[in-house]
């Protein structure tokens, strides 16, 4: 049966039973890699689910699905599943810099680290229990919607195109970052995958130098990253830098510049009031963007105008 008559039966249960049935035969028959867009988007979700239900988030990162965490989000955007693409959101940005490694025994190794702080641990606990009490977003019906809805995203033939290379310019990776190397460029990006670093090695954004650009977003999301940018604290003579998160418009991963060295809001012991920070780069072309860090919280929101 070829994919347009599959597509053309009207009967919804005989639909997902036929589809069904077609994508795992291909999946059997050609592996993952040669799989279209939908199958391998569906495949992830699938073990996405099976993973958080039956071994929570914890679970999830250990094993091979953990991998693909950063993928995984944007294909519950994508769906439209808010409440669990949020929840994995949360879980990814306990890992340093927000950024989940595709090696395993990286990726185990920096979850043990992080679940080691009682903040992390409580916000394992938390995004467990609201994901396993209840189908956060319906997420079968969510996942058939998307199939009937994109039938090309499921034919090899009507893949998009590469896009061409972005203009961006990138400067020499750096294993450890200071203060002054933020001061001199004020958006930096992850070097993990470039040749010749590693783990926790950044890269200055060089063109455009002061600006969040959407080319540049666009490449944080083919990297599945997000930019580190420099803010100041309104009010003091101090700086700090963060992960501009272009889907939910906030600053996570925040690192304050204390005596020499970048320190989280755990090592500082928390905030004990509100603070607003002041981005030096603009972002999208908008100059001294405000952002709110509200007490106990380790995210910074946009101000509101």
């Amino acid at each position: 049966m070829t994919l347009d008559e599959i597509f053309a039966i009207r009967d919804e249960a005989k639909f997902l039973k036929t589809f069904k049935a077609w994508r795992e035969k291909r999946h059997s028959k050609l592996g993952y890699d040669r799989l279209s867009e939908g199958e391998q988007r569906l495949i992830r979700i699938q073990g996405f689910v099976w993973e958080v239900n039956g071994n929570a988030f914890q679970g999830f990162f250990d094993n091979a699905h953990g991998a693909l965490a950063h993928e995984i989000h944007a294909d519950l955007r994508l769906i439209g599943a808010k409440n669990a693409a949020a929840l994995l959101k949360r879980a990814i940005s306990a890992f340093p810099s927000g950024k989940v490694p595709r090696d395993a025994e990286q990726r185990q190794d920096s979850l043990e680290r992080a679940l080691k702080k009682k903040s992390v641990a409580k916000l394992f606990d938390e995004i467990n229990s609201e994901f396993t009490a209840s189908d956060p977003d319906r997420l079968s019906d969510l996942v058939w919607q998307y199939v009937r809805q994109h039938r090309g995203h499921f034919d090899l033939a009507e893949q998009l195109q590469p896009e061409p290379k972005p203009r961006i310019k990138f400067g020499k990776p750096k294993r450890s970052t200071k203060l002054k190397d933020y001061l001199e460029y004020p958006i930096w990006m992850s070097a993990e995958d470039v040749q010749g670093a590693g783990p926790g090695w950044e890269r200055p954004v060089v063109s455009p130098k002061s600006d969040v650009s959407e080319e540049l977003l666009k490449h944080a999301r083919k990297v599945c990253d997000c930019p580190f940018i420099l803010f100041k604290i309104e009010g003091f003579d101090d700086h700090g830098i963060g992960q501009w998160n272009y889907e939910d418009d906030c600053l996570i991963n925040i690192l304050l510049w204390d005596q020499g060295k970048w320190l989280d809001l755990d090592e500082l012991g928390g905030l004990n009031k509100t603070f607003t920070f002041v981005a030096v780069p603009s972002i999208l072309g908008k100059k001294n963007v405000r952002l709110v860090l509200k007490k106990g919280k380790l995210f910074a929101d946009r101000a509101k105008p």
